[in-house]
């Protein structure tokens, strides 16, 4: 006889952080789907589907179609973010992300992409429509197309008005990764973690934080943007330094154990250039018959 376990299926009425955090997610795309999409530019775009990423320096990436439903076959976009980096951008920065990733929906729904993920045009004059300036530099003065492009937050633009819409709701991105990406020497700033003056505190809509960088992906092709890197901000948001400066919620990476270090070398042939790796140290010749048993130089890993 086989019994079966009654396993208790959850209300599917109960917040959980999943539906928490992809429904502020959903909701954001939705809001501004219809104040910058539909308003500014009078085209809607498809439902997506909004994935959570950590590959370092990547603030997230959008792909065509990258999504099939097993029984209709229908096709579905993905948007990806990089959860690492809510808590040390203010809400602004991080959502100006998700609408630059729209943008490359929009290009893949009504217009044509550059190659590999290159930035062009036409691109270029979606995001300025819609309130961000494209810039290779994350400032304005930088070059509006290429491969590794940035964009920053045009002042009273409609991204801010838009912005300001959906944050009066008292929304916000609830739940944050508690080991936030910190490797950088500006990281070592103390005055990173004090929260800012309100006479020093910057403008909503002015772009305090370093440039967020575009770096292309080898395996993009014409659907797929390059990924969306960021640099270290210049100020946290001041609504989170208090859970910051709580060791109970989040970890610095000055709280991690250190890492191990990299004891491999490569070790490589002068004349064939072929590789082997080992051990620091080793005396190693090559067993190609034309190299005459060349020592192989120690190279690190």
């Amino acid at each position: 006889m086989h019994l079966l376990a009654r396993v208790a299926m959850p209300d599917p009425t109960e917040d959980t952080p999943t539906t928490t955090l992809y429904q502020e997610l959903q909701q954001a795309f939705e809001h501004f789907n219809q104040a910058l999409f539909v308003r500014e530019l009078g085209k809607s775009l498809n439902p997506c589907i909004i994935t959570l990423q950590r590959k370092r320096r990547s603030h997230g990436f959008f792909h065509s179609q990258r999504f099939c439903h097993l029984s209709s076959g229908a096709q579905a976009d993905e948007i990806s973010l990089n959860p690492t980096y809510f808590a040390l951008h203010t809400i602004e920065e991080s959502l100006s992300v998700l609408v630059h990733e729209m943008a490359h929906q929009y290009q893949a729904l009504y217009g044509k992409p550059g190659r590999r993920g290159y930035h062009n045009k036409e691109w270029g004059g979606i995001l300025k429509k819609i309130g961000l300036y494209p810039s290779s530099t994350g400032q304005p003065g930088g070059r509006e197309v290429g491969e590794q492009m940035s964009h920053f937050i045009v002042p009273d633009g409609p991204f801010v008005r838009a912005c300001n819409e959906l944050i009066t709701r008292e929304y916000r991105l609830s739940w944050m990764d508690r080991f936030p990406e910190l490797d950088d020497d500006e990281y070592e700033d103390p005055s990173l973690w004090e929260p800012i003056p309100a006479e020093d505190a910057p403008e909503p809509s002015r772009p305090e934080a370093d440039p967020l960088t575009n770096a292309a992906d080898p395996e993009s092709d014409e659907r797929k943007s390059a990924e969306e890197t960021i640099h270290p901000p210049l100020r946290v948001d001041r609504a989170i330094i208090p859970a910051l400066q709580r060791p109970d919620r989040f970890v610095l990476p000055s709280q991690l154990p250190p890492k191990t270090p990299n004891t491999r070398r490569k070790y490589r042939c002068p004349s064939c250039g072929n590789q082997v790796w080992g051990k620091p140290g080793m005396h190693l010749l090559c067993g190609e018959s034309r190299c005459r048993q060349s020592a192989m130089e120690e190279k690190e890993a």
